[in-house]
């Protein structure tokens, strides 16, 4: 049974059952972990959050849906810098891209030079 849990300001999280696998229960909580970091840090951006192979990939759809940043689960382990990193590597990707750290600005959003996939450039 699918939960729906909202937070006042903050987008309406989807909770699906946690598969049988206990790696991929625990992987899929670091992603929505990771996500909500993301989210509090940086407010309107589209982020998302998975796997590959090994390592967590990070990336702001609004901005580039092909470019992100990796980060190895080693290097998340610590409860004190573990969330600091997250949030560098999420600010990191948006200067990348010319964006301002901090909540989407429409405006700034929409002077971003893109391709014809409709990408931002990296600045």
């Amino acid at each position: 049974m699918n939960k729906k849990y909202s937070i006042p300001g903050m987008v309406t999280l989807e909770r699906k059952p946690m598969p049988k696998d206990p790696s991929v229960a625990v992987a899929q909580e670091l992603c929505c972990r990771i996500g909500a970091i993301l989210k509090h840090h940086y407010p309107l951006h589209m982020w998302q959050v998975g796997i590959v192979g090994d390592m967590f990939y990070i990336k702001a759809m609004n901005v580039n849906r092909k470019m992100g940043v990796y980060i190895h689960p080693n290097d998340l382990r610590s409860e004190k810098t573990g969330p600091r990193l997250i949030m560098r590597a999420g600010g990191e990707l948006l200067e990348r891209f010319g964006v301002r750290r901090g909540a989407l600005r429409l405006d700034e959003h929409r002077t971003l030079k893109r391709d014809i996939a409709e990408n931002a450039i990296p600045a």
